[in-house]
């Protein structure tokens, strides 16, 4: 038996238990039923699977995303009515983008010394509270993360063609997978076409800063300054690029060697132009190619947005770098960059990275940065899932730069197996205290989740698919369908809900058990609308339900209510120590008419 093989039975053992326990996580939701925007997502990929050859129903809720969805279609085939297939869909690509996470830390951290560190990286990606909670709630991001890992790995790898492969499936998720592959593309031709004509590397760090002080003047409008940056960038690339050749015949000679690079980017974008020449905007209900840019080149103004530093971006930050205990590998990769000005400022030299590959470690860390910067422009809603790309990355970068700092093998492995059942924990528990002084809480019963909104005051409540930063959203889902089986309502029975609590919250039920369902057939389908539709109505059923939603402000829509009904005291329905009121309505004589 040699000497590596207990490290080898150990790493293979933890990598194990990080499967087996996101894969209980997620047979543990096999029920849910999705609410919000993935219940919109579920319908377009129920509706997609029957009409399999029409290109159209692989475009869910106005958003590129063909590739994905279609996976998700294959998938749903077996069981039309269920949500099984697309869980079990997520879970064989969680598998897969695992397996391409531990490719990609293979190549940065090669040494046997770091084998374990490895199984610890992937077994914290497997159970992080994000991607778990995303694999739950259909969307397309989780498309994106899985693709941009494949692409990635494949960069490091040198494989063009694979590049390519996972780049089509990446730029046909969803419409930022195109920044993200844009990322990817120049890394690798930095990788395996540019990096030799460099000499120096403090003139690659001087390059670094003048272009992002170029693209943050651009976006400010500072284009005098825009144009000294620029120019000093070009003088350090001629510089530097090898005199044994004119450096602009140097890059013609090498790009064009690598144009597959460019066949995503071709494909995305000849389909935009197809798109829009054969479905006009103005043409009734038509939604624009590119999903957020009704105003005409609104997506690319909002990419290169004037204001850098706003309440919007430092929600998208906190999302990226803090929620649960996302601070600890954030708090490791400061203090690494920290140490390194100091030194820098000191001229002392570079530290040492044994078992590391820098040249590795520098394409993962340049693709978490360029992945923060261009996924940090687009702001809408503060969901977690628009930064999966970045998770997996940022617990690389952090083992290495432990390794950077000197920390001690235990003591490495002892941080990154400490903040992995953190990870696991927070999937399943609010219980990061930092997260919850940040964002503030709201209680669901004995419990309580992050107010996610607080930062921005956005839509809705304390948010909707917001709360999709952990698993705790789906027991929302069950009170609902407890809800519903204990009114057993019939199709002309009404179910108010507060205003901005009614968006993908009831639909369809089952007609035996009246929890909510994606089949078409053996349904009932309630009355189900908002305090304000019922305030205003001109004619008003003489009962109902009132469904007290806990992420969102009941009071305004009880106080509208009880000009009209008597309602009730609450009943509550539970979900073990989850909670929500439900209250009777009756219609009072003198409201029967408005």
């Amino acid at each position: 038996m040699t000497a590596s093989t207990p490290r080898l039975s150990l790493a293979s053992a933890v990598m194990a238990a990080g499967a087996i326990a996101a894969g209980l996580l997620l047979w543990s939701c096999r029920e849910f039923v999705p609410m919000w925007d993935g219940r919109e997502y579920a319908e377009c990929v129920v509706r997609a699977t029957s009409a399999m050859w029409s290109p159209a129903s692989y475009r869910c809720a106005g958003h590129i995303s063909q590739s994905y969805v279609a996976l998700l279609v294959i998938a749903q085939r077996f069981a039309p009515g269920s949500t099984l297939p697309m869980l079990v869909m997520n879970a064989l690509l969680l598998a897969v983008g695992a397996v391409a996470l531990h490719r990609i830390a293979r190549r940065v951290l090669p040494d046997d010394a770091h084998r374990l560190g490895r199984a610890l990286i992937v077994a914290a990606f497997l159970v992080h509270p994000i991607v778990l909670g995303s694999a739950v709630q259909p969307g397309l991001d989780f498309g994106v993360l899985v693709f941009s890992l494949c692409a990635l790995a494949a960069t490091l790898e040198g494989r063009r063609w694979a590049v390519v492969l996972f780049g089509v499936g990446l730029v046909f998720s969803k419409e930022p997978g195109v920044l993200v592959y844009g990322v990817i593309a120049a890394l690798y031709l930095w990788r395996h076409s540019l990096r030799a004509r460099w000499t120096d590397g403090a003139y690659w760090l001087g390059g670094a800063a003048c272009l992002a002080a170029l693209l943050v003047d651009m976006a400010q409008g500072n284009f005098l300054s825009a144009f000294f940056f620029l120019v000093v960038l070009v003088g350090l690339t001629w510089r530097r690029l090898s005199p044994t050749r004119p450096p602009v015949a140097e890059m013609l000679r090498t790009l064009p060697a690598q144009w597959p690079l460019a066949l995503p980017l071709v494909l995305v974008f000849g389909y935009m132009g197809v798109h829009a020449l054969t479905t006009p905007v103005a043409a009734p209900g038509a939604a624009p190619v590119v999903w957020g840019n009704q105003g005409g080149g609104q997506l690319v103004r909002t990419v290169f947005r004037t204001t850098i530093i706003d309440q919007a971006t430092l929600s998208v930050l906190a999302l990226m770098l803090v929620v649960g205990f996302l601070w600890l590998p954030t708090l490791v990769m400061l203090f690494d960059v920290g140490v390194a000005a100091v030194r820098m400022r000191r001229r002392e030299p570079a530290r040492e990275l044994p078992g590391v590959d820098g040249a590795a470690l520098g394409i993962v860390i340049a693709a978490l940065l360029g992945d923060v910067w261009f996924l940090s422009r687009f702001v809408t809603f503060s969901n977690a899932r628009y930064y999966l790309p970045l998770y997996p990355l940022a617990l690389v970068v952090a083992y290495a730069s432990l390794v950077r700092l000197g920390i001690s093998r235990p003591a490495r492995n002892a941080w990154a197996a400490a903040l992995a059942v953190l990870l696991g924990v927070s999937a399943v528990r609010t219980i990061d205290p930092v997260s919850r002084a940040l964002w503030g809480t709201f209680p669901v019963g004995d419990h309580e989740m992050l107010r996610i909104t607080s930062l921005t005051g956005e839509c809705c409540g304390a948010g909707r698919d917001q709360l999709v930063y952990n698993l705790e959203f789906t027991h929302l889902s069950t009170l609902m369908d407890e809800a519903l089986a204990q009114v057993k309502p019939a199709p002309q029975t009404m179910i108010v809900l507060p205003v901005l609590g009614d968006w993908y919250t009831v639909g369809r039920l089952d007609a035996s058990t009246f929890r909510r369902t994606l089949r078409r057939t053996e349904i009932i389908r309630p009355l189900a609308v908002n305090a304000q539709q019922v305030y205003y109505a001109s004619d008003r059923p003489a009962t109902g339900w009132y469904f007290e939603v806990p992420y969102v402000d009941n009071g305004p829509s009880l106080q509208h209510l009880a000009e009209l009904y008597d309602v009730s005291a609450p009943s509550f329905v539970r979900d073990g120590g989850y909670a929500m009121r439900v209250r009777r309505l009756r219609l009072r004589a003198a409201s029967a008419a408005p």
